[in-house]
């Protein structure tokens, strides 16, 4: 990471407006790991979360008794598809807390902001409404989910949002880079990446990306169905979980 904080900085230090962008977004980064911590967890205050619990017992066990991804509901992957929690754990490591879990859902739900300026600048080449655009994404949805226990959904909202966004500036490398972060999420978003493909094969300046988008998104698919398969001992399909309210809150947060 410190290459592209570094050239993050650099950008900024010839931006007074982009400094401003990013000054904005740790102050909210800051903020809403607060409120998403010290009240609810010191305070007592969080409403009961099976996914979390499961998520911090997992990693205890990993952590202390070198059990990796035993959970108490049984075998991890039995339910969901999460390989993005093995990346998060190195990072969970260095203070093993619910503290640090959650701000890592904060930093990673709030990362669109710098993105959002760069499009805003993209689209208008003005700095003032560059700084307009980014503060829009404040107001999307899924920031209050900050508040709500971790949950790998969230995360996924967040990476799908930045790899829409790097598609408009014509990103590549961020652009697989956040969709694959997203499909590692949850085995929703496959599903969105094979719509994606869709949106980028009726459109003229993104024809060329939707096959390679269309083969990703079924190869994760597949990848992910049977990855729930094998730990549930062929029990559990991934498809009984794109039933219910948990994908139509995402697919309306994410439109």
């Amino acid at each position: 990471l410190t290459p592209t904080i570094t050239n993050q900085v650099k950008q900024a230090m010839k931006d007074r407006y982009y400094i401003a962008t990013l000054l904005i977004y740790l102050a909210i980064t800051y903020e809403l790991a607060y409120l998403a911590t010290v009240p609810q967890y010191y305070g007592l205050n969080l409403g009961a979360s099976l996914d979390t619990a499961t998520y911090l017992q997992s990693y205890a066990s990993l952590t202390y008794y070198r059990k990796i991804l035993e959970s108490f509901v049984g075998p991890f992957f039995a339910v969901h598809a999460s390989p993005i929690l093995l990346l998060l754990y190195p990072i969970y490591e260095t203070y093993p807390s619910i503290f640090t879990l959650m701000t890592i859902q904060v930093i990673i739900l709030t990362l669109p902001i710098p993105l959002m300026y760069k499009l805003g600048m993209k689209i208008f080449n003005n700095q003032k409404y560059a700084l307009a655009t980014a503060l829009l994404y404040i107001l999307y949805p899924w920031i209050t989910t900050a508040y709500a226990p971790f949950e790998v959904v969230t995360l996924a909202g967040a990476f799908m949002a930045m790899t829409l966004i790097t598609m408009y500036l014509g990103n590549k490398r961020t652009y697989w880079a956040t969709l694959t972060l997203a499909m590692a999420s949850i085995e929703y978003v496959p599903l969105f990446g094979i719509g994606l493909s869709i949106y980028q094969a009726l459109s003229r300046e993104f024809r060329r990306w939707a096959l390679p988008t269309f083969i990703y998104s079924i190869t994760w698919l597949i990848a992910d169905y049977y990855l729930v398969m094998y730990f549930s001992h062929w029990t559990h399909s991934i498809f009984a979980n794109l039933v219910g309210t948990i994908l139509s809150s995402l697919l309306t947060s994410i439109t």
